[in-house]
């Protein structure tokens, strides 16, 4: 499916391997009547200025060009009809999803993935393109070309006593690639009082090194009442903030 309607466009509750008799798809921007037919894999394919969200879905590939904005949400690309790429200024938002494919980025584009899993062979940025990969697991490489830039920001859910110091576990990384001007500053773990209306404080002060899969910071919880605490990870880069 090739979308370039620059209104927004939600895909919903379709599968690869489905067997439809007598359906019509939903897909708002078409009448899509499909009658004694078997599709193997949904592929979908925003361009030009198209707004598409892909929802409790399951697909084989995407790839979105020009200035088109792609989020999937809940949803698993299985890579049966290929991978997941954003080229030209393109933008991908992954939610909550499975993505078990090859990950691209190419050009001036965005891929990012929140609360997700990338599971596939290969996560590559290219040109100066820019991946994020956000409290998301990842099996691979990461592998950064020309003047690109993948961050891996990784600050997991911990439990602690209050009044005691609780050990922030995660990762702050910035892969840069070989052509790439952008540096990595450092970072902050914060914390907030209000959930609902968050006013971010230091839990340690400013960190200058890079951290994989170890303590980014001890928290002071002294004086702190018993209960949830949002937690946020800034990473400070030449690029801008994240």
């Amino acid at each position: 499916l090739m979308f370039n309607d620059p209104d927004s466009i939600v895909v919903q509750n379709i599968t690869n391997g489905s067997y439809y008799s007598d359906v019509i798809i939903d897909v708002p921007d078409r009448n899509l009547h499909l009658i004694d037919t078997d599709v193997q894999t949904w592929n979908f394919y925003p361009f030009e200025d198209s707004k598409v969200t892909v929802h409790n879905s399951i697909f084989g590939e995407m790839i979105t060009s020009d200035s088109a904005y792609a989020l999937i949400d809940n949803s698993v690309c299985d890579g049966s009809g290929g991978h997941l790429e954003a080229s030209g200024l393109s933008t991908i938002i992954v939610f909550r999803s499975i993505i078990n494919s090859q990950i691209l980025s190419r050009n001036y584009s965005v891929l990012s993935g929140l609360n997700s899993a990338f599971m596939g062979t290969e996560i590559v940025s290219n040109d100066y393109s820019v991946i994020a990969i956000l409290n998301t697991k990842y099996l691979t490489t990461l592998t950064a070309n020309q003047s690109s830039v993948i961050f891996n920001e990784q600050l997991p859910v911990v439990e602690g006593i209050a009044g005691n110091n609780v050990s922030r576990n995660g990762t702050a990384q910035l892969f840069v690639g070989p052509e790439s001007t952008v540096q990595f500053e450092g970072y902050k773990v914060l914390y907030s009082p209000d959930p609902e209306n968050p006013d971010w404080t230091d839990t340690d002060g400013f960190h200058l090194q890079q951290v994989e899969n170890d303590t980014l910071a001890i928290w002071n919880t002294e004086g702190l009442s018993v209960g949830n605490y949002p937690l946020a990870l800034a990473v400070y880069h030449t690029l801008g903030d994240s």
